[in-house]
């Protein structure tokens, strides 16, 4: 478990297989802070043929490109991050074997004055809590297609736009369209998806909602998914918590971006629907008292 920087607007937790046994795992994640923010990184190679440490090296790499560029952009420093990965993979797949056809997914957290940025190529690995119910953040949140030429052909609703890491000289992107605004007690999963079935979603939801330490729910689940025996993969949490719209900076974010971002937000939300829902019920059952 680490928490990389104690922060009073929310908790970082992770697990590591290495801390239960040496073996390779095809999925590996890393977290640090960096000049960028928190960052949090996951590759997971997509051919059971690919060398494990393909995926560990890749998202070293991942890290260390936040820690040595710094970009105003935090948009570009996701994309600028997976390009960087990608070239290095593609090139010295003709002079290293064990890069030869390899493919990876991944998925990038970034975390700048409290605003969380989330991208990813290929499938992506980061999930959110929503009252009792897991979802993958990009059936929520809105995403743009980033490519090497800086089009955005559009939002991303086929995953066949998408590549993979290393697969291709050319890379195509999936990121945010605008920051998420945080609430208290939001919480957001990366996990690979081998880890992710390997615990029930029942088990997932009863341990998410637990009221203990954010160190003791990622500790809970890792154990239950190395008792499954299919798990392969790393888990990482962030919880909010004590979140204000004062905490959140915006010299960077024109206040349309922020209440853009709560906008797409609210829509996405399934307890905004059934509000909404539940309103029109009411006027219609008043409707029908008062004729």
């Amino acid at each position: 478990m680490s928490d990389n920087r104690p922060n009073k607007f929310f908790d970082h937790s992770d697990f590591r297989h290495a801390q239960l046994d040496a073996g390779r795992h095809p999925s590996h994640s890393l977290a640090g802070q960096t000049p960028n923010g928190l960052v949090l990184a996951l590759c997971v190679s997509e051919l059971p043929e690919t060398d494990p440490r393909v995926a560990e090296d890749a998202a070293g790499d991942l890290l260390r490109f936040f820690q040595k560029n710094y970009q105003e952009n935090p948009y570009a420093a996701i994309f600028g991050a997976f390009e960087f990965v990608n070239r290095r993979l593609y090139l010295e797949s003709f002079r290293n074997a064990k890069l030869a056809g390899a493919s990876l997914s991944a998925t990038l957290v970034l975390i700048r004055e409290n605003l969380l940025f989330f991208g990813s190529v290929g499938n992506s690995s980061l999930y959110w809590m929503e009252e009792a119910v897991l979802e993958q953040v990009e059936n929520v949140f809105e995403t743009v297609v980033h490519t090497q030429e800086n089009a955005v052909p559009g939002y991303c609703r086929d995953d066949t736009l998408i590549n993979a890491l290393g697969g291709d000289n050319s890379l195509k992107a999936r990121i945010c369209k605008a920051p998420i605004v945080p609430e208290s007690r939001d919480l957001f999963v990366m996990c690979s998806p081998a880890f992710f079935k390997s615990v029930p979603e029942l088990q997932w939801v009863r341990q998410l909602r637990q009221r203990v330490p954010l160190d003791e729910k990622v500790r809970v689940l890792a154990q239950l998914s190395r008792k499954s025996g299919k798990s392969d993969g790393s888990l990482q949490m962030v919880q909010y918590k004590n979140i204000q719209a004062y905490n959140i900076g915006h010299h960077e974010y024109s206040l349309a971006d922020q209440w853009s971002a709560r906008l797409l937000r609210l829509v996405g939300q399934r307890r905004a629907f059934a509000m909404l829902l539940g309103i029109l019920l009411l006027l219609w059952l008043v409707n029908l008292l008062v004729h």
